[in-house]
């Protein structure tokens, strides 16, 4: 991917090429950037599909050791004792997040992001008028606007705020 697509990608904004010379702005990388590594994360995800246990419904949960990679695994590994460890597994509640460690790597992206959207005016005394401050109100705003608007639809489109 880094070898061959996201400069395939680059190259047609950045450097002169056929979107940056028909008028498309990236300010920052926003549209390259944020474009590839989605479309890269949703061919990841299809491929790899679902977590197992993520389940919802006991129903539609499948069984471990008739899961045909299991199988698979269990015959490479060769261990008596691999079997039994993925059944005590099972038994565990799922526990998808940590509130410290979400709570920490927001306040880590978050501060992080200011810097960057900020810093890619290329100078304080940038020939906007008020350039860093107004990209940092954005900054701000775009992220509230998003957690906002997810936490209002999140529930309509799941059926519940958790999970």
């Amino acid at each position: 991917m880094t070898a061959f697509i996201y400069p395939v990608v680059v190259s047609w904004t950045w450097g002169g090429g056929w979107l940056g010379a028909n008028g498309f702005a990236d300010f920052a990388g926003s549209g390259v950037v944020h474009l590839v590594g989605g479309v890269a994360g949703l061919v990841g995800a299809s491929i790899i599909g679902p977590r197992h246990g993520k389940e919802k419904n006991p129903d539609t949960k499948k069984n471990i050791l008739e899961d045909p990679h299991f199988k698979e695994e269990k015959e490479k590994v060769n261990n008596p004792d691999f079997e039994r460890f993925v059944l005590r597994r099972e038994k565990e509640p799922f526990v998808p997040f940590s509130f410290p460690f979400v709570t920490m790597g927001t306040i880590i992206l978050w501060v992080s992001w200011l810097f960057f959207n900020g810093g890619s005016a290329f100078s304080m005394e940038s020939p906007r008028k008020n350039g860093v401050p107004k990209i940092v109100m954005n900054t701000i705003i775009s992220g509230a606007a998003g957690g906002a608007i997810a936490t209002a639809i999140k529930p309509h489109i799941m059926g519940t705020y958790s999970k």
